[in-house]
């Protein structure tokens, strides 16, 4: 059974979500992607690139990241022995000098990788720190081979970091209307179809006091309806019509 607040009953008030009749009402249907153990009257939220899926939880956005791979001089350096890393079949080739030093070969190579254009790199001891110049999943096919000529020590690469693509983050679309879960106050479960109130009026729980007249946020951490601006989300043309404790109904309106 849904959660459903007390003075939803006594009050002779409606229900979270619950349309009031006579107010022209603009209302689409979504698929939502998450549990939601309420009636109706909560946020929803859309993600760009992502049609006809709605969230109750605002998911949260993430910049993309880049790759990152790491080649490591190890064992004894020779003279003369050659150490490559090869991108994508372009080699970046060192030779290894008088005395030479697993250091200074990385940082020989990490010159020479950094006239790759797609490819930045950086030395620090025997590691050679290679990062993709842009950001994101695509630099994920790009190949790297790593080499030397002689059976002295080592030359190992490892993928530290695998580039993402950003992630766009939840946008409020509108409020899960009381009609689809009516009958049996049930809640909703990922995958269930809801109704998007994207202009209209209906009942709201209210994240402390509100007036008549004051205008609708949603508390960022809460994610509940408030006219406190303070950490908030502004509703666009979203207004209270009806004054309202902290926790109890309180009539909202997207115009």
């Amino acid at each position: 059974m849904a959660n459903i607040p007390e003075d939803s009953m006594n009050e002779g008030k409606g229900l979270p979500g619950l349309l009031f009749p006579f107010v022209p009402h603009s209302i689409e249907t979504g698929t939502l992607q998450d549990n939601k153990d309420e009636v109706g009257g909560f946020p929803l939220y859309a993600v760009q690139g992502q049609p006809g899926k709605v969230w109750a939880a605002k998911p949260a956005s993430a910049d993309a990241v880049a790759r990152v791979v790491e080649v490591v001089i190890g064992g004894t350096v020779a003279e003369g022995d050659k150490y490559s890393v090869s991108i994508n079949g372009t080699k970046y080739e060192v030779t290894a000098p008088s005395t030479p030093t697993a250091g200074g070969i990385a940082t020989a190579l990490a010159s020479a990788v950094g006239a790759d254009d797609n490819y930045g790199a950086s030395a620090s001891s025997e590691k050679v720190t290679i990062t993709a110049s842009t950001a994101g999943a695509a630099a994920n096919a790009d190949e790297f081979v790593v080499a030397k000529t002689s059976a002295a020590g080592t030359i190992t690469k490892t993928n530290k970091t695998a580039g993402a693509d950003a992630v766009a983050g939840g946008t409020f679309i509108g409020i899960a209307s009381y009609t689809t879960a009516e009958m049996m106050n049930c809640g909703y479960n990922a995958g269930d179809h809801v109704n998007v109130l994207k202009k209209g009026r209906l009942w709201v729980l209210v994240d402390g006091e509100v007036l008549a007249g004051q205008a609708a946020y949603i508390n960022n951490s809460t994610g509940k309806f408030t006219a406190n601006s303070s950490s908030a989300t502004a509703i666009a043309g979203g207004v209270f019509k009806s004054n309202a404790a902290s926790g109890r109904l309180a009539e909202l309106e997207i115009a």
